[in-house]
């Protein structure tokens, strides 16, 4: 029977669903994911080939006449509508966008959440913690009013596992109107780093969709993060005692939890079975790399990570994800406020118990209610 991937048995135990394809398959395993059949990648040695074939694994679905899967292409970021996503025009935004600005404003806003519930004894930290705050940042970083920044929540929400049109365009709509409210030379203008040289209205648009979309993973990694600190008494123990900083635990999540379990998909482009790391992968079927499965393979699973970045989660090789700066920066700095003013969270098991939701790309908690012991915020009007 083929394992589907979109499927709630799945979310229910994905870790336990990988390690039964390996037994049964080996590092490559026939699944099904948006209602076709996939090569799952589930080794680590094969994944890393792969993504280091772009002559034999392409980006770009048209080229292979394979049909376009929705879930997130080999560079991480796909533009509604285009065949590949253009690493280098990705790369010229984020390296003008002021990264400790960020910071700050990630910092603020994480604050100004916690205080909102701090001195109860419980919180949901996803709905209450993990999304408002990432999408807040989200909307400063990309000039959106409150309006548009719902708006674009909601978009996000119907392209989070399929591929709707619609829903792309209204996404892009969304950010052309907050780039149009920014006017280049006027003191309204906090968009600077996304126009690059070359790139007319509506590609910047597009391409301001793509990196909005990182929202949802970046709210996935911190509430992660904090289900490992609130679930594993030893990774808790670590980050409370000190032994362990908000950055390794994130890569260690990145290891062992990642945001995307499934992703960085490539398309066949040889009209036969390829050798890929000693194991032959259809020419018939798209390429997903399983980076939670690649993640824990045993070829390469053991020993202390901490400090160790050689995980899957960003990408790999010259496929690399270019919103990995921005991501990173959101989740540590939102996850070092967090701790820093509740370091003592526990899952709150009263409220049963922790749910994923289905989907066969993101690993996505339905909900993460903990229990604290109430704390105030001291400042200098208390």
């Amino acid at each position: 029977m083929t394992c589907t991937l979109d499927s709630d048995e799945f979310s229910a135990d994905a870790p336990g669903a990988y390690r039964k394809l390996r037994d049964g398959h080996g590092p490559v395993a026939v699944v099904e994911l948006e209602g076709r059949l996939v090569s799952l990648v589930l080794g680590y040695p094969q994944a890393l080939a792969v993504l280091g074939d772009p002559d034999g694994f392409s980006s770009h679905p048209h080229s292979s006449g394979h049909p376009v899967m929705a879930c997130p292409a080999a560079t991480g970021l796909r533009v509604p509508g285009e065949s590949s996503s253009p690493f280098a025009l990705y790369q010229s935004m984020l390296e003008r966008l002021d990264l400790n600005a960020v910071r700050r404003v990630t910092g603020e806003i994480a604050m100004a959440h916690i205080a909102g519930f701090c001195e109860q004894s419980s919180v949901d930290l996803l709905t209450g913690f993990a999304i408002p705050v990432t999408c807040a940042v989200f909307e400063s970083i990309f000039g959106l009013t409150r309006e548009l920044g719902n708006r674009a929540y909601q978009y996000l929400g119907f392209l989070r596992e399929t591929v709707d049109p619609a829903a792309a365009a209204g996404l892009a709509e969304v950010m052309g109107a907050a780039i149009a409210a920014h006017p280049v030379g006027s003191t309204a203008d906090r968009l600077g780093w996304l126009r690059v040289e070359g790139a007319d209205q509506v590609q910047l648009a597009r391409h301001a969709a793509a990196l909005y979309a990182w929202c949802e993973p970046t709210w996935n990694l911190i509430a992660n993060t904090l289900r490992m600190a609130a679930a594993d008494k030893l990774f808790g123990g670590d980050l409370l005692g000190g032994g362990l900083s908000v950055r390794e635990a994130v890569d260690q999540v990145l290891y062992t939890d990642p945001p995307l379990g499934n992703g960085l998909v490539t398309y066949p482009q040889r009209p036969m079975p390829q050798s890929v790391a000693g194991v032959e992968i259809s020419e018939q079927y798209p390429v997903v790399i399983s980076i939670a499965a690649a993640n824990a393979d045993p070829m390469i699973d053991g020993g202390d990570r901490t400090g160790n970045r050689a995980h899957l989660a960003w990408g790999a090789r010259d496929r690399v994800c270019p919103a990995q700066p921005l991501a990173s920066t959101v989740a540590i700095e939102a996850l070092e406020q967090m701790l820093d003013v509740l370091p003592e969270i526990t899952i709150d098991h009263a409220a049963g118990p922790l749910r994923y939701l289905p989907g066969g790309v993101h690993r996505a908690l339905a909900a993460l209610p903990v229990r604290f012991p109430p704390t105030r915020i001291l400042t200098p009007t208390n």
